[in-house]
């Protein structure tokens, strides 16, 4: 296998094996699966049967074909080629109705570590990078040493985040070499570096000479020898250690960081962008010698990958080189992109076609649109994102095409390039598209496409009873989430988004759906259930702030969890701390069942339809019609008992 996955092989995957595929998406998301993550999982089957060939029968792959389907996807510049790999062992799994071929270790999280051994061990078990226990066991056994070790590392001038990966892979080359013949450490030798380098390799690791480098690093700081090996640039990955000194181009790195700031990008990200610049303008000063802005061409930008993929690892320096053509775009230079499928060379790059530049620069005037229209900025990048992918995907599978070209016949073909997303999914992307698509070239080929989607609409209801269960099995935290949700209405980015300042007076000022960097902004009064929830959490706040200190940013709700105990919570930490109650009360919902438990609770008590509207804070009737009051599960069930009594006579 030489290429990736076309649309035709994707067509002629999915048709032949339609059936199979869908029982493996409903099994995933029986399981409790994401859209999202459904929709990879298909694709990577898609593109490991692809990459099988025509001859493909699930009854008899072997181990070695899976080892050499990832050899072939890592060939081809795939990102995650284990990860595919796991997904595509399960699938086998569930169709052939045997155990997996592979370990499929954490399946359903990608990984980029590489650390999966397929086949089996000499011995006949299953190779594995050990369990959460091994490695704690590692970490108790050597601790005193690895802590001096990071100290060591620590005072050397590397990085926290640095120090922390190296300690990560020190545990596992020793697990690696207990594993495989015992370790002494006052007895390593050449012969040891050497068995750890082909045991990590026989892993799949990917950066096996910066596991060495930990590992030989370990042993020098352990026993006070010289270092078995020439560490080379050991800890000079971290993006922070590139030195460079004053850039000829102040003033113009001034005004893209400026740009930068004014585009939405937050500062930090905005200095670390800046960083990069300031580094590859300096590298390629040393290494092509100093040019204008204007003169830097595809050569430069692949001079620079190599000069910098010597100092750090291949991602890092891919992100370098997109800040550097991103500086060079803003000053007119916008033809440099990376290219895509160029195997193992993560830094080549070419030449924007003049159809792919049209569309940058209609999307780009497309963005300033919706900016001036004042949406929000996650607005804006969800847009942007839906653009993107409807307009690769086609551009991909018709070999290039002008945006004054597409037509109805290609949103319909678009509809079945998206065949493994859901049909609420395509709707809203093909739609987004659409739009951009009037305003760039003035009409709107969706509308004409006359596309008919499924009219199903997954909404998820609990009741009173099942919110007892709920408030039953919640902590401080889980207990403020129900009662700001369920007797308040707030929705999942509303709650989020509350801070310190906006409580007081028995009110809380919520930032809601809408135009504007915050949308409508109401002041509603508190619920005595959410009082009660509200001053059990701030005590509860306050003893985890004067722990670890004030982190918070200001807002209300502050991560549980250690590793970033007292930040802001976050959209995924949520919905941890939702499906971590969910498990312990046995009720399945989400934060918008929630607010749909405060709209038939509305309902239930008598109010009117325009009361009901205004407490859900809808501009609309029609949408509290639709989508929460005649949306209520509880009204089939009564109807279907009317009918039944009604004819019971009958059936008697």
């Amino acid at each position: 296998m030489t290429a990736r996955c076309m649309p035709g092989d994707r067509f002629r995957v999915e048709r032949a094996y339609r059936d199979e595929l869908d029982d493996f998406a409903s099994w995933e998301r029986s399981r409790g699966a994401a859209p999202g993550t459904v929709s990879q999982h298909r694709w990577d089957v898609v593109r490991c049967i692809a990459a099988m060939g025509r001859g493909f029968d699930p009854g008899l792959v072997t181990a070695d074909d899976l080892s050499e389907l990832r050899s072939d996807l890592d060939l081809i510049g795939e990102r995650n080629p284990v990860s595919a790999v796991r997904v595509f062992a399960v699938f086998l799994s569930r169709v052939t109705g045997t155990e997996p071929l592979v370990d499929t270790g954490a399946y359903g999280r990608p990984t980029r570590t590489g650390a999966l051994l397929l086949g089996t061990a000499p011995d006949g078990g299953r190779r594995t990078m050990g369990t959460r226990d091994d490695r704690r066991e590692i970490e108790c056994r050597y601790g005193e040493l690895l802590d001096a070790f990071c100290r060591r590392e620590r005072e050397s001038g590397l990085a926290p985040s640095t120090v922390t990966v190296h300690r990560k892979r020190v545990c596992a080359s020793i697990y690696c070499l207990e594993r495989h013949g015992g370790l002494t450490l006052d007895a390593v030798d050449g012969s040891d570096v050497d068995r750890l380098e082909r045991s990590l390799a026989d892993f799949g690791v990917p950066e096996v000479p910066r596991y060495v480098s930990a590992f030989v690093s370990f042993v020098s700081s352990a026993t006070g020898r010289p270092p078995l090996r020439d560490l080379g640039a050991y800890g000079e990955s971290n993006p922070r250690r590139v030195v460079c000194g004053p850039s000829r181009f102040a003033d113009e790195i001034g005004r893209f960081r400026a740009y930068s700031l004014a585009g939405g990008t937050s500062v930090g990200a905005t200095e670390d962008k800046v960083s990069m610049v300031r580094a590859s303008l300096a590298a390629l000063d040393r290494e092509v010698g100093p040019k204008p802005i204007s003169e830097y061409g595809a050569d430069d930008v692949r001079a620079l990958g190599s000069v910098l993929g010597a100092t750090m690892s291949d991602s890092c320096a891919d992100r370098y080189v997109r800040a550097f053509c991103s500086f060079l775009s803003y000053f007119g230079n916008d033809g440099l992109t990376r290219e895509r499928g160029k195997g193992s060379d993560r830094t080549a790059f070419g030449v924007f076609t003049a159809e792919e530049l049209s569309f940058r620069r209609k999307l780009d005037d497309y963005v300033d649109h919706m900016r001036r229209w004042r949406l929000k900025e996650r607005t804006v990048k969800g847009r942007v994102s839906a653009i993107t992918v409807c307009y690769r995907m086609l551009a991909d599978a018709t070999g290039g095409v002008s945006l004054e070209d597409v037509g109805p016949a290609d949103i319909r073909m678009l509809r079945d390039l998206m065949c493994g997303y859901s049909d609420s999914t395509v709707r809203t992307y093909l739609n987004t598209f659409g739009w951009f698509l009037e305003d760039a070239v003035g009409r709107n080929p969706y509308r004409d496409a006359h596309l008919r989607f499924s009219g199903e609409v997954r909404r998820q209801f609990i009741f009173a009873d099942e919110w007892v269960k709920l408030w039953d099995s919640a902590d401080v935290t889980g207990r403020l989430v129900l009662s700001l949700g369920a007797t308040m209405g707030l929705r999942k980015s509303e709650i989020l988004g509350i801070g310190m300042g906006d409580i007081g007076d028995g009110r809380i000022t919520v930032r809601g759906k809408g135009q504007g960097p915050n949308g409508k902004v109401e002041t509603l009064p508190m619920t005595d259930l959410v009082r009660a929830s509200l001053d059990g959490y701030l005590a509860y706040r306050e003893e985890v702030l004067s722990s670890c200190g004030d982190r918070s940013q200001g807002r209300l709700l502050i991560n549980p969890f250690h590793r970033n105990l007292g930040r802001p919570m976050g959209d995924r930490t949520l919905q941890t701390v939702l499906e971590g109650l969910a498990e312990r009360s046995g009720v399945s919902f989400t934060a918008h069942s929630l607010r749909r438990l405060y709209a038939t609770t509305l309902d239930d008590a008598g109010l009117d339809l325009d009361t009901i509207r205004r407490m859900m804070r809808h501009s609309s009737a029609e949408t509290t019609l639709r989508c929460y009051l005649h949306a209520d599960p509880r009204k089939i069930s009564a109807a279907v008992d009317a009918v039944n009594g009604a004819f019971a006579a009958v059936g008697s």
